[in-house]
């Protein structure tokens, strides 16, 4: 695990926990987004550079330098409790849906149930420590793609026989 921090807001960093990617998934993984985007539809896609790829287990927030080492060793308490897991890759999907993606995102196969038991472990350990809980159930994704913009929306069809 590692704490990711990216400097937005004056004095504070926005920061999340997440997994690293083995040099073996990454791999596998440029192969799934180039098939992903030689059949994505929408042309407004902006992909994750396969580096940069990783898997979150819990988003932290805004918080003030001097918190890190709370997160911290909140990780290093749940990481002395975990036994070692293997996931996989497995299917593709969008958030919120296919139909009006925001997120395009490759699933995980394997032992998920012990990657949920990590993040609702952390989730907890971390709000015993003052941070915010999730407001969302955790649900294992590599996010790989985002749109820019929302897709148009076709309009509904009606029954015109109302109308007459």
């Amino acid at each position: 695990m590692s704490v990711g921090i990216i400097n937005k807001k004056p004095d504070t960093l926005r920061t999340f926990i997440a997994v690293e990617l083995s040099a073996e998934i990454k791999s596998a993984l440029i192969d799934v987004q180039r098939t992903m985007q030689r059949h994505a539809a929408a042309p407004n896609i902006r992909w994750v550079q396969p580096d940069a790829v990783h898997l979150t287990l819990k988003f932290v927030g805004d918080i003030f330098p001097a918190q890190v080492a709370g997160v911290q060793a909140g990780m290093e308490q749940v990481a002395r409790t975990i036994a070692l897991f293997d996931v996989a890759l497995g299917g593709v999907g969008a958030f919120p849906s296919e139909r009006a993606p925001r997120v395009l995102w490759v699933g995980l196969d394997g032992d998920t149930q012990s990657l949920k038991a990590l993040a609702k472990n952390l989730d907890e350990e971390l709000s015993r420590r003052g941070f915010p809980p999730e407001e969302r159930g955790f649900s294992p994704h590599l996010t790989v793609g985002r749109t820019r913009e929302a897709p148009p929306r076709r309009p509904k069809r009606r029954d015109a026989s109302k109308y007459r």
